[in-house]
């Protein structure tokens, strides 16, 4: 996972919350 894919990730932070968003995403 890079920044360049994922454009949204600008800061640790933001990252976290994608992980949590994949997270739910393998619930699913």
């Amino acid at each position: 996972m890079t920044p360049s894919k994922n454009p949204k990730i600008k800061t640790p932070n933001d990252l976290k919350e994608v992980i949590q968003q994949m997270a739910d995403d393998a619930i699913l």
